[in-house]
């Protein structure tokens, strides 16, 4: 393959955004350049995806302030959680600032990305593109990711108004999952008898339904009739950094008769828990009638059963999600 007539175009017609945030995108052959940007230090890695402006996300009525006014015991648990800090300011991510400069050499399409300080402001981060005597500036202003995988940067253009995102409502908080509490705060001041009047609660979703919209940010998986699709999340390694796509092929979720969803192991509040073993056993436990006991062992099930995947992204590993036995080959 030729070298790209030009590593640095923005967009597919090479035109750059008329307004608004922006996610960087590449134009041609030129587009995978700027994926494979790794940052040498920690566990972050920087990806720099398809263009979409920040301002897509959901409306935010309320905000999780007027959620914990009455519901402060679970609201200081998710803001504590990586959830509610999924979306913050580049020069918010301490490990990024401290290991500032870093520099990533593409051998392969001869271009050099370098993460610095800006040099117009202060507090500034810039990614800088360099090919032979070309260079592109883009300032980053906000990383997308907890971190423990990796982040995504996303910028604006130059020459558009800076963008008005509320810091308070970046990353996931109570309304991204369970709507505006508009609503549900002006039934609570008629003093309903119905405590779940005007709120979404999607814990209280099927399987099916839950996995599907977990799956909008954590991989949304391919339809049952789609054979093909299932084959290629079955097939493709880098699948495993989907949860949502690899649990619906999994036995444990298909024959539970819809005991086995997102929320059976993991509260969206918290972090991940320390062990499993507990809701591996309400089904698979010595005494239990719904499911075959595991004759290995009782203890740390995950190891064995949702191995860690590495290999195909730097410095992070992903539990497969596809729970079974895994085959001494795989």
């Amino acid at each position: 393959m030729g070298m790209p007539q030009n590593p640095f175009k923005i967009n597919s017609s090479g035109q750059r955004q008329a307004a608004g945030p922006q996610r960087l995108t590449l134009s041609g052959k030129s587009r995978a350049l700027l994926l494979p940007v790794l940052l040498a230090a920690g566990p972050l890695s920087a990806a720099l995806l398809s263009t979409s402006s920040l301002s897509d996300s959901d409306s935010v009525e309320n905000g999780a302030g007027q959620c914990a006014a009455c519901h402060q015991e679970i609201a200081s648990r998710q803001l504590a959680s990586d959830h509610a800090h999924t979306m913050m300011r580049v020069e918010d991510f301490p490990e990024l600032m401290q290991a500032l400069p870093v520099e990533h050499m593409d051998q392969a399409g001869g271009v050099t990305y370098r993460i610095e300080r800006s040099p117009e402001q202060r507090t500034g981060v810039d990614l800088v593109a360099r090919m032979g005597t070309r260079e592109e500036r883009l300032r980053l202003l906000w990383g997308v990711g907890a971190g423990r995988k990796g982040i995504t940067f996303m910028t604006r253009n130059q020459n558009t108004p800076p963008d008005s995102i509320p810091e308070a409502d970046a990353g996931v908080h109570c309304e991204r999952c369970h709507g505006s509490g508009e609503q549900h705060i002006q039934a609570m001041a008629e003093e309903t008898d119905d405590p779940s009047r005007g709120i979404d609660n999607p814990g209280r979703l099927g399987a099916l339904e839950q996995v599907y919209f977990c799956g909008a940010c954590h991989g949304i998986p391919p339809g049952g009739a789609d054979l093909r699709a299932l084959g290629h999340a079955m097939a493709m390694d880098h699948s495993v950094r989907f949860p949502a796509e690899r649990l619906v092929l999994s036995r444990c979720y298909n024959e539970s008769g819809g005991r086995l969803k997102c929320t059976t192991c993991h509260d969206p509040h918290e972090n991940l828990a320390a062990s499993f073993d507990r809701n591996c056993l309400s089904c698979h436990g010595s005494q239990a009638e719904f499911a075959v006991p595991c004759p290995q062992s009782n203890n740390d099930c995950v190891s064995c059963h949702m191995p860690r995947e590495t290999g195909f992204m730097t410095h992070s590993a992903f539990a497969d999600h596809w729970i079974r036995v895994v085959p001494a080959s795989d």
